[in-house]
């Protein structure tokens, strides 16, 4: 409902408020407009779904299922009830079944141009006869002494009652066992071990054996504590790792060779346009500083492409990138890179005149070159930049950029 106000010139109706209501109505409604099949087992037949499509107009519509490749999932067929006025759409899983979660969307396309398609949402989820929830339990870090402990349900989604025989862990100090909740249909399979516990980076096995001849042997795993990656700002204020690397002009940049001035090392995917946009960038705003107190390090990564020398310098070329106005050195196996800590390009480390990482930038960013001109002046006259007070937390919510390959 919207209002709009008239003024007037008349003394006994200066303001006038003009109402207006009004209902949107789609040319076709469908019945539900949104399928879910749920849970369905391997060896289930779940009924047939049917969604009403009718239309809301006086004009006659014609509703018409679009020529696609066959789908994998749905079968589904259209019928004509009332033509120009009520379809039937039949919606049914096809077999065999794939294990998993689906979402999907029927389109349907109409020859009426307020609504030239109309969608019916399809969703579910195919599991197997008997399965693990979870597939995979993870340690969590715990007070001093407390054990771990955690519960895994063994669901029997069949007709016929199971027995489960035995739940075995593949190291001495994981204690499990069973609990029927639901005899011959629902299990727990408690998990204990001591909270120092360590399993190896792929996780400790456990075995549950049960008298089904298909799901005679299943398995879920105990994993480790989930330890995030290493980040390049927790090396903020702390002397910068040991290296050495050569550029294309046989130079070697090394930590001694980063001593008295300020060093800006950019680490950037030469086949990312993303890359390559904030390396012009940078060309540019290292312009206002004098060669003898700044220098830049291009550490280039090709994620994987061979180039030549010449094909190298004829791409960076194009960003701005010569001899006089920055070292390029590439990093083929990664090995600067994950020295830094460097997780995502492009990501431009700044080193102060101690050697020190003082500031980092990772990502695309708006604000780069306001960024890159004000720590380096900042670093310059020997003041803190502003980035080096950001939290690490930032580095975990940048993405990669998109890389394309030659």
């Amino acid at each position: 409902m919207e209002s709009i106000t008239i003024t007037t010139n008349a003394p006994a109706t200066p303001r006038l408020i003009l109402t207006l209501k009004g209902e949107g109505r789609s040319a076709v409604k469908a019945t539900p407009s949104f399928v879910n099949f749920g849970d369905v087992t391997e060896e289930s037949a779940p009924p047939e779904q049917h969604v009403l499509l009718k239309v809301e107009t006086k004009r006659p519509v014609k509703i018409a299922l679009p020529e696609r490749r066959p789908n994998r999932r749905l079968k589904y067929s259209l019928k004509t009830v009332t033509p120009g006025r009520e379809y039937d759409l039949a919606i049914r899983l096809s077999k065999p079944y794939r294990v998993g979660a689906f979402y999907q969307y029927i389109p349907l396309t109409t020859d009426d141009p307020r609504q030239p398609t109309v969608q019916v949402r399809v969703r579910g989820r195919v599991v197997q006869r008997i399965m693990l929830e979870p597939a995979n339990v993870r340690m969590r870090h715990l007070p001093p002494g407390e054990p771990f402990h955690a519960t895994v349900r063994l669901v029997n989604n069949g007709k016929r009652p199971i027995k489960v025989i035995s739940a075995k862990a593949g190291a001495s100090q994981v204690k499990t066992n069973v609990r029927e909740i639901k005899p011959g249909y629902v299990f727990q399979l408690q998990v204990e071990a001591p909270g120092s516990f360590t399993p190896p980076p792929r996780g400790t096995t456990v075995d549950v054996k049960t008298d089904d001849p298909k799901f005679s042997d299943l398995t879920f795993t105990l994993l480790p504590i989930f330890r995030p990656p290493p980040s390049p700002w927790q090396l903020v204020n702390k002397k910068a790792p040991s290296f050495s690397i050569h550029t294309l002009d046989q130079k070697v940049i090394s930590n001694a060779t980063t001593q008295q001035k300020v060093t800006l090392l950019d680490f950037s995917a030469i086949n990312s346009s993303g890359s390559m946009r904030q390396v012009k960038e940078l060309m540019a705003v290292s312009k206002s500083f004098p060669s003898s107190a700044v220098q830049v390090v291009l550490v280039a990564n090709t994620l994987g492409v061979t180039y030549t020398t010449d094909q190298l310098e004829a791409v960076l070329k194009q960003s701005g990138v010569s001899k006089t106005n920055a070292a390029v050195s590439v990093d083929k196996t990664g090995a600067l890179a994950k020295a830094f800590n460097v997780r995502t390009y492009p990501t431009l480390i700044l080193l102060d005149k101690e050697g020190r990482v003082a500031s980092v930038l990772a990502g695309e960013r708006a604000d780069f070159a306001t960024r890159v001109k004000n720590d380096v002046s900042a670093f310059i006259a020997g003041r803190p930049g502003q980035n080096s007070r950001v939290p690490a937390e930032r580095m975990l919510r940048v993405r990669p950029t998109q890389t394309k390959k030659r």
